[in-house]
């Protein structure tokens, strides 16, 4: 029997990449690689609509999150697996080296009190600020902490 998540991650990493104009092929084969299923909890799910809030899904087909949409993970706190066509274009802004990480901590900041957040910077080891700068809208702050 053939791989159905495969095949559709196939499909929407092509998809995604084409419509966010991705020039780095390792952003499509990221998309085509990772199980979007693995993040999210069992079916149905609740798909954003633009300008209409959420709907949720009949059954809980995977094709369903196979969309340039988001899939939330909490729709009374607002939380979501984000906007694949938003992530890939900012991935492929970045211009990322080989070896080199990204740390997405969008909602962490919005919500996690200080001192939650001076442990969590304490434990990124590196966090890749070079390319960053070249987005319009990034702040970047940098902190230097003592090991320990």
């Amino acid at each position: 029997m053939p791989d159905r998540s495969k095949a559709l991650r196939s499909f929407f990493a092509k998809y995604v990449c084409a419509l966010a104009k991705v020039r780095d092929s390792r952003i499509e084969q990221a998309f085509a690689a990772v199980k979007r299923e693995a993040f999210l909890g069992p079916g149905p799910w609740s798909i954003y609509l633009p300008g209409g809030g959420y709907i949720k899904t009949p059954d809980d087909d995977i094709a369903f999150i196979y969309q340039d949409t988001l899939v939330a993970l909490d729709t009374v706190r607002g939380t979501s697996i984000g906007q694949p066509g938003a992530h890939a274009c900012w991935l492929d802004g970045l211009a990322l080296r080989e070896g080199e990480t990204v740390l997405q901590l969008e909602r962490v900041l919005a919500t996690t009190p200080p001192s939650s957040l001076i442990s969590l910077v304490r434990a990124v080891t590196f966090m890749p600020l070079r390319s960053i700068l070249v987005l319009p809208r990034a702040l970047v702050k940098t902190w230097h902490t003592c090991p320990g």
